[in-house]
């Protein structure tokens, strides 16, 4: 379970870290700040988090996955590695996702069976252990696409949010994503993502925040895929332990 500062949740590699931008300015140059601020963000330590998938298909059936989530850092890049002990053929699968500054997140993907491979961009739009995450969902692809911008002010999760919509330059994957950020705590609540016919995709949304020493840990971030109707739960099951360099 990772240890957030201020609800920061920087070591899952996903969509849910603080940002420091001011929403009342130009709406292009606001959601290019926001996105710029979110890419910049890293962890301070590395770590490793004992997780769980949780599959619902739409028939109801479910599955769990177990997960180890390791997280490294140094001074030229930091790497989020997700390691699914079982995947649905009974196989293991793992992603590490890189992240160099501002540079679009590289996916070195091992599975059982195949020969490694490095993706990028579209070619990550792809399910991590059969599940609704894929591995752009995973490393936040959409914050690094050029066209963002602040789309609004609303409620979102009880709470009065700034809209920050990423419009994708490829007709692969998403076409936008609308996510909705804490105005108080600047800390992203939750995201849809569209198709280019401007359909729903999927769903993101955050669980429960509990306080941990210092800081604060994310509990779980569930994603339901609105055209299959399944749903998938990644859920943390402890804090996170110090890893060495």
């Amino acid at each position: 379970m990772p240890t957030v500062n201020r609800f920061q949740a920087a070591s899952l590699g996903t969509f849910f870290i603080l940002c420091t931008v001011a929403l009342g300015s130009p709406e292009t140059e606001a959601g290019q700040a926001l996105a710029a601020e979110l890419r910049q963000q890293r962890p301070s330590e590395g770590s490793t988090n004992l997780a769980r998938l949780r599959l619902i298909d739409p028939d109801g059936r479910r599955r769990s996955v177990p997960v180890t989530i390791t997280t490294r850092v140094d001074d030229a890049q930091w790497t989020v590695r997700y390691e699914a002990i079982r995947t649905p053929d009974g196989a293991g699968e793992t992603v590490t996702i890189v992240y160099r500054d501002h540079l679009a997140p590289v996916y070195e993907v091992a599975q059982a069976g195949k020969a490694p491979a490095r993706l990028t961009g579209g070619a990550a739009f792809t399910s991590f252990a059969g599940s609704d995450f894929w591995f752009a969902d995973l490393g936040r692809e959409f914050l690094h696409w050029p066209d963002q911008r602040i789309v609004g002010r609303e409620p979102h999760s009880g709470r009065m949010c700034g809209k920050l919509e990423s419009v994708n330059p490829s007709t692969n994957g998403y076409a936008r994503v609308i996510s909705w950020v804490d105005a108080e705590y600047n800390g992203l609540l939750g995201a849809e993502a569209y198709d280019t016919q401007g359909r729903l995709v999927k769903r993101f949304a955050t669980g429960s925040i509990q306080r941990h020493g210092e800081g604060y840990m994310l509990k779980d971030v569930k994603i339901r895929d609105a055209r299959k109707d399944s749903l998938t739960e990644l859920e943390f099951e402890q804090p996170p332990r110090p890893t060495n360099p």
